[in-house]
Formats: C-alpha cells, sequence, structure tokens
C-alpha cells in the first residue's frame, strides 16, 4: 500500500465508493439541439490498494437507448496530475487514455479527435455529490455552430 502524505484526487474519489450514486443525465448533440434528460447512475470502485479508482456510470440516449460508461482514474507525477482511461459506448467505444489536472475536488481532461475537435471532461467529487461533465469544443468554422466549448453531457449524482 503507498504512502499517502498529502490528498490525492484518487484518494478523493476513494472517498466515494461503497454507496450507490443515483441522479438525472442531460444529453445533446450540438450546441443548437435541446437537452434530453434520462435516469444516471454510477458506481465508485477502489484498486490496487488506492491506486486506481474508477467511475462506472449509466445513461440513455434518446434515439439509442441504454449506455454506460467508465472513467478510471490513477495516481500521476504530482497530486496536480491523474493519469485517465476512459470509454463510453455510445461518446467512445475505443478506450482512450490522457492526462488530466486537478484543482481541488475538480479533475480535468480531454483531447482532440477528427483533427480539429476536442472533447473535455470535468468530473467533480463531493462527500454528497457528484458531477460528471462532457464538453464539445467546437472548432472554428463549423457551419451553424458557435466556436468553443458547450455541455455536450451533464450528470448530476447524489448519494441513493
Amino acid at each position: 500500500m503507498r504512502t499517502v502524505t498529502t490528498m490525492t484526487y484518487v484518494d478523493l474519489l476513494d472517498g466515494a465508493t461503497g454507496q450507490a450514486w443515483a441522479g438525472s443525465h442531460q444529453f445533446r448533440l450540438m450546441p443548437s439541439d435541446p437537452a434530453s434528460e434520462s435516469a444516471a447512475t454510477a458506481r465508485v470502485t477502489a484498486y490496487a490498494g488506492g491506486n486506481l479508482a474508477a467511475l462506472d456510470y449509466t445513461w440513455a440516449h434518446p434515439d439509442d437507448g441504454p449506455q454506460s460508461g467508465v472513467i478510471v482514474v490513477g495516481c500521476a507525477e504530482s497530486d496536480a496530475e491523474v493519469a485517465v482511461l476512459w470509454t463510453d459506448t455510445w461518446h467512445q467505444e475505443t478506450a482512450t487514455a490522457f492526462t488530466g489536472e486537478v484543482a481541488g475536488a475538480t479533475m480535468r481532461c480531454g483531447y482532440v479527435y477528427s483533427e480539429v475537435w476536442r472533447w473535455e471532461i470535468e468530473l467533480t467529487v463531493a462527500s454528497d455529490a457528484l458531477t460528471l461533465v462532457m464538453h464539445n469544443v467546437v472548432p472554428e468554422g463549423i457551419e451553424g455552430a458557435a466556436p468553443g466549448p458547450y455541455d455536450a453531457m451533464l450528470m448530476r449524482l447524489a448519494r441513493s
């Protein structure tokens, strides 16, 4: 087991284990689309002596039905960074690995896809709430859409 001298983000996420989480989910494909709502659930599990924590979540797409995903967070070189692995049955069917930054109870990470688009994930952990936001960042020059980030997915969960 690792010796913890300071609280890491993985420690914070590990503190959310052992409870069921439930709440709401909003999804929209493009910024001009109305948000669809569905129920959402999550479970946090710690692994490898607390060196990894995984957030397994469920949600429903308005046309494609039930979906699920997992975000695995591990300790990185500094307490202000995390290593992240993410996959989702609708958003991202292949596992994507990247690093993220930590500020207090919030982890932010992201990557470029399709050469110019950007996907960003923000996970905030509190004692009684988890908030997961996925931003799609529209590049310059996309007809009908202003450039910049918008909430493609917003999940708010509470201990159930």
